[in-house]
């Protein structure tokens, strides 16, 4: 016979086995989506890894590396194939799962652990983070969020966080070593993280401050800030040594440290219109998280102090600050505050519901009370607009699943043009192409890219030059396209593809005589020079949503 304490345990594993497998349930249909701009240059550069290629020097990037390798990883493990990703995904969005209810239940409990697990398996898949932060307009679906750089640091940084909270209790140096080295992992994706190490620290220097009746310990303030640092410099050097045997340190210094800084003024703009636009799709599905972790917070500020909770207050503060810093909103920015809002969220609501046996019972204690009542209906509220809202979503995969449209079909909706350049549906009519009348040993070019390296991916051939996007040659905007380092990397880019001469040049976005007036690039003698080599040496068929593809003259 069962003890009572062992039907609870396994009561509890029922429960916990569900919400695993109800993450991977609702979260299927993602096996299916195609890439979105972004993970068609992760794919691609992937690829070139495991074929022997480098990152920056024969692949010129402006993306952190880490997400490059971890592509790699899933193209080893699952095979080369678009699906292998979301494989990956769906992998690393069950760990996150798991971490939220484990970190949960060691601080709040069983009930908590239950109702954050919930949040991040149903939470964390919204259309939402397929938003542009701007036009207040989404991607289709959520092909755009799907092994985004911030789905991997997520689970990294939980584990810190939870690491961080065993250390109370544990060998808090060996844990503060791997702590940086997660947190290392983190900043392979975006240097961001590195606040999560700056507040590691402080948070380990007041936390002995405040110690009463023990005097300030500062050998072990320096050996536990030693060890975070440490952790995170080890995890850097099998990179650094990559790069080093080679000779890519220069190229990946100039691409992250001198190239990125100047285009990162593109996400600086009106911060008050991208502060709106970038909230509001968000919010439209994620209110309920947003609402319990700012009310969270504030509680425990004032009402519940103690060293795990305002930890857990500083990571979500801490996960605001990497988002809000990055001025102009993308719906994936916000994936890393998934997990911080989930565990509040669990704290807040058993802290402000009143408990009850059963369902007639937690009814009474709550529609009773006004403030609780509010809450119920905003919870229910919300859950009913994340319902309606993904509603299209699931109802479109089960007709491709039972076969009521075909793959192209299914495809049309992942077209983000004209807000965005990409089009997947335009790019794998051209794939279609391609495939049927490129010969063996064809190369092709994509002029504008700002994603199409999907059909380098999907088709095999090879570009003529070592930028895998080139977007940013090419923007008229004077400080940009008369920076000194995008002048030469444009003339590289053109005088490559006018030696080489590629058999097909596809020009994406804007036409290329349009291309050619735009402000600042007008004057460009190489831009006048590319301009009149391929309308001397190509023939062009146009395809849905600005795609123009040359194809080199026999005669040429």
């Amino acid at each position: 016979m069962f003890t009572a304490v062992q039907h609870r345990e396994k009561y509890n594993y029922i429960i916990f086995a569900l919400l695993i497998v109800g993450s991977i349930v609702i979260r299927l249909p993602i096996l299916s989506e195609p890439w979105g701009a972004d993970q068609s240059e992760y794919g691609y550069v992937a690829k070139g890894i495991l074929e022997g290629k480098v990152p920056f020097k024969d692949m010129y990037v402006l993306t952190g590396y880490g997400v490059f390798f971890t592509y790699a990883l899933f193209f080893k493990l699952f095979g080369m194939t678009m699906t292998s990703i979301h494989i990956g995904h769906l992998i690393v969005s069950v760990i996150t799962v798991a971490l939220v209810f484990f970190l949960t239940h060691r601080l709040y409990g069983n009930k908590a652990a239950y109702i954050a697990a919930l949040c991040y398996t149903v939470f964390a898949n919204g259309l939402a983070f397929s938003g542009f932060g701007y036009e207040n307009k989404s991607a289709w679906g959520t092909y755009w969020y799907l092994s985004q750089r911030e789905v991997f640091m997520a689970p990294l940084m939980l584990g810190a966080v939870y690491l961080m909270i065993l250390g109370e209790k544990k060998n808090g140096m060996f844990l503060n070593l791997v702590n940086g080295i997660l947190i290392g992992l983190a900043a392979f994706y975006k240097i961001t993280a590195i606040l999560m190490l700056l507040i590691f620290i402080a948070f380990i220097a007041v936390e002995e401050l405040l110690k009463q009746q023990q005097q300030f310990n500062f050998k072990k303030v320096i050996a536990n800030t030693f060890c975070l640092s440490s952790g995170f410099i080890i995890i850097q050097l099998p990179f650094l040594y990559y790069f080093w045997i080679h000779d890519a340190l220069k190229d990946v210094y100039e691409a992250l440290f001198v190239h990125v800084s100047t285009y990162a003024k593109l996400s600086r703009g009106l911060r008050i219109e991208a502060l709106f636009s970038g909230h509001y799709s968000i919010l439209s599905e994620n209110l309920i998280l947003w609402l319990f972790a700012a009310i969270s917070c504030l509680y425990i500020i004032f009402k519940d102090r103690n060293r795990n909770n305002i930890l857990i207050v500083l990571w979500c503060l801490g996960s605001l600050v990497m988002v809000w810093g990055q001025g102009k909103f993308f719906g994936y920015h916000f994936v890393i505050l998934v997990p911080p809002f989930a565990v509040l969220s669990g704290y807040g609501i058993l802290k402000f519901l009143g408990d009850g046996p059963g369902l007639k019972g937690f009814a009474a204690n709550n529609l009773g009370d006004i403030k609780r009542t509010f809450m119920l209906v905003t919870i229910l509220m919300s859950i009913m607009g994340f319902c309606i809202s993904n509603y299209e979503y699931y109802k479109r995969h089960v007709q491709y699943y039972l076969g009521k449209m075909s793959r192209a079909e299914y495809y049309d909706v992942f077209n983000e043009f004209p807000t965005h350049p990409y089009s997947f549906p335009s790019d794998y009519r051209i794939v279609q192409y391609l495939k049927e009348n490129a010969k063996e040993g064809d190369k092709l070019d994509v002029l504008f890219s700002a994603g199409d390296s999907v059909i380098h991916f999907l088709t095999g051939m090879e570009p003529v030059t070592r930028f895998v996007q080139n977007w940013f040659l090419f923007i008229p905007n004077e400080v940009l396209s008369r920076d000194e380092t995008t002048i030469n990397l444009r003339r590289e880019y053109i005088e490559q593809i006018i030696k080489t001469a590629p058999r097909f040049i596809l020009v994406v976005h804007i036409p290329l005589d349009e291309l050619m007036g735009l402000p600042y690039l007008k004057d460009d003698p190489n831009l006048r020079k590319l301009n009149e080599f391929i309308n001397s040496n190509y023939s062009v068929e146009s395809y849905p949503s600005n795609r123009f593809l040359y194809k080199r003259l026999e005669s040429a």
